[in-house]
């Protein structure tokens, strides 16, 4: 797998090799990080994005943000 160019760090876009996070970082000690992903599908005859239970994935993710006191 190729190395991503750019990596969203700390409320802005950065090159991969610049965003790094410490060692002491508790979302990765402890497993506190939040992700979520909702899922869609492009439809090119419609030219529409079909989203696959997208109120399920909000609602996970608020969920899961609220429980590690995530903002």
């Amino acid at each position: 797998m190729p190395e991503p160019k750019f990596a969203f760090f700390k409320g802005d876009y950065r090159s991969f090799d610049q965003a790094q996070v410490s060692i002491r970082c508790k979302a990765l000690n402890y497993g506190l990080g939040c992700f979520e992903g909702i899922r869609a599908y492009w439809n090119a005859r419609a030219s529409q994005l079909y989203v696959f239970r997208g109120r399920d994935h909000y609602d996970g993710s608020t969920i899961h943000a609220r429980s590690s006191a995530s903002p």
